[in-house]
């Protein structure tokens, strides 16, 4: 049974690395705030601090599918594996989840210059759900056949071909 090599986009190494970058700087700043880091939270306005402790847990768990879902969905991208596909759907839902949690809450403090930032999230993340999401087929057959090279009989095959 032939196997074919299927080079890997630049595209998808791209997304990857920096995907990998912004989520793992999300999830650095949920584990800051949720352990209480005094040194990190030094620059927040008592009153932000106040407003997050007193989130409720099920805004904490749209956070935390955000941004760790993010991170473990595109270092699944980078690997190639199509659970990729899943954890950042995961990780969109959360971050639409806690875009529309701060847009309908009324007592939210605002940090300035931080406005946008939630609908940068959201918007990257939907643009990479309609890129990736049209060719899912593509992305799941380009892992597939990466999965099927880590073989030891297909490495052998292609050293002897």
């Amino acid at each position: 049974m032939p196997f074919a090599f299927v080079k890997t986009p630049w595209h998808l190494w791209l997304v990857g690395i920096l995907g990998s970058l912004w989520n793992g700087f999300g999830c650095f700043d949920f584990t800051m705030t949720a352990t209480r880091n005094a040194a990190y939270l030094k620059p927040f306005p008592e009153d932000m601090l106040a407003y997050i402790y007193a989130l409720p847990w099920w805004v904490w768990g749209l956070w935390v599918i955000g941004v760790f879902g993010g991170l473990a969905g595109c270092l699944a991208l980078l690997a190639r594996r199509a659970v990729a596909v899943p954890l950042l759907t995961a990780s969109f839902v959360g971050a639409f989840g806690s875009l529309i949690v701060g847009i309908k809450a009324e007592d939210a403090p605002v940090m300035e210059g931080t406005e946008f930032m939630p609908f940068v999230i959201v918007l990257i993340a939907a643009v990479h759900q309609v890129r990736e999401g049209s060719s899912s087929d593509a992305v799941h057959e380009r892992v597939s056949v990466s999965a099927r090279m880590r073989e030891p009989r297909v490495r052998w095959f292609l050293i002897s071909a």
